[in-house]
């Protein structure tokens, strides 16, 4: 029943709840407590409860997609790949806000097995983390589909993008490289299955670009670039301290964020009781900080953290922290910007 759990647990339906630091020997799954002792026998309620989410539609779809994952991985990161199917390219990145760049040209993998080419470039991934401490990476995938019609069959180029990681040793850099080929294999899925007799051919280029990472704490106010101004969809405080991530919290925790100029600081200063738990936040805040604030104030308030898309620069955003935190009273999204210094500053989405 292993499986079972993981899966309610990865996908936020189950949580063991924590007293500080120390997780309990309990699981809550669906709002009723069960005893839980990953080192124990599973209690005979808690077992019926497993086997009844076993069977639902949600799991069994979760479980196949898993099997199919993990076979999509084996054959693209197989570490018998032969070095001379593709050219490296090494070059400066087009993109500014990334200094290095590698393109991967395929010349004869098929099918998924073009995506090892990625696993060759860890050495030299991780040589460059050894020597920033942090880096962020973003890996870029083209792939070839065959569409088949009445008048023949025809070539397609789409491009396959992976989301940003921030790394900060190897654990990170091997876990980056597995969820970036993952995240290639669900959209080839996707796209086979939404588009008609559109085939998988295979990877054509590959292009991994890579920067130090400042871990700077969010904190001064930054100006909203001007495409977001334009979207009035984001409070953007004028605090004048590096307590911006506190006052975002408080806008929607407080509900400033429907009065009259949410963005304008004396809505906070007025406050003179704040029953929120801020014991060991740090200001300015990183992420580090973000899961000990709700840690502190558990099921009271969860937070999602995206940043605008650094490589394309096209005004999407992409998640750079995922709550872990399961039907909070107040959810929050924010929006971490940066300025040309690397400073960097939240909003409230």
């Amino acid at each position: 029943m292993k499986n079972v759990i993981d899966y309610l647990l990865k996908n936020d339906i189950a949580e063991i709840p924590k007293r500080g630091r120390k997780e309990l020997k309990q699981i809550i799954i669906d709002g009723r407590k069960y005893r839980y002792n990953k080192d124990k026998p599973i209690s005979n309620i808690l077992q019926n409860k497993l086997k009844t989410i076993k069977r639902t539609n949600e799991y069994q779809s979760y479980s196949h997609k898993k099997i199919s994952l993990s076979l999509g991985m084996k054959k693209a990161l197989t570490k018998y790949a032969i070095r001379n199917k593709f050219r490296v390219e090494n070059k400066q990145s087009a993109f500014k806000n990334y200094a290095n760049n590698l393109t991967l040209i395929n010349k004869h993998y098929q099918g998924e097995k073009g995506l090892s080419m990625i696993q060759y470039q860890k050495t030299l991934l991780l040589e460059f983390l050894k020597n920033n401490r942090n880096m962020k990476l973003n890996i870029r995938c083209e792939g070839l589909f065959v569409k088949q019609t009445e008048e023949g069959d025809f070539e397609i180029l789409y491009n396959l993008p992976s989301t940003r990681f921030n790394i900060h040793n190897e654990d990170d850099l091997t876990q980056a490289i597995e969820d970036s080929v993952k995240q290639v294999l669900l959209q080839i899925e996707k796209l086979e299955a939404s588009k008609s007799n559109l085939i998988f051919k295979k990877i054509t280029k590959i292009a991994i670009h890579y920067d130090k990472y400042d871990l700077t704490r969010a904190g001064i106010y930054i100006d909203l670039p001007r495409f977001i101004k334009l979207k009035k969809a984001c409070v953007n405080i004028k605090n004048k301290d590096n307590k911006c991530f506190k006052y975002c919290v408080q806008c929607v925790v407080y509900d400033k964020i429907n009065k009259e100029h949410p963005e304008e600081l004396y809505h906070y200063n007025k406050l003179n009781v704040d029953l929120l738990n801020w014991e060991g936040v740090q200001f300015p805040t990183g992420n580090g900080d973000i899961d000990r604030f709700e840690e502190n104030n558990h099921s009271l308030v969860s937070i999602n953290v995206y940043e605008v898309d650094d490589i394309l620069n096209d005004g999407k955003v992409i998640s750079v922290r995922t709550t872990k935190v399961r039907e909070a009273k107040h959810h929050i999204n924010l929006l971490r910007i940066y300025d040309d210094d690397s400073n960097n500053s939240h909003c409230v989405m």
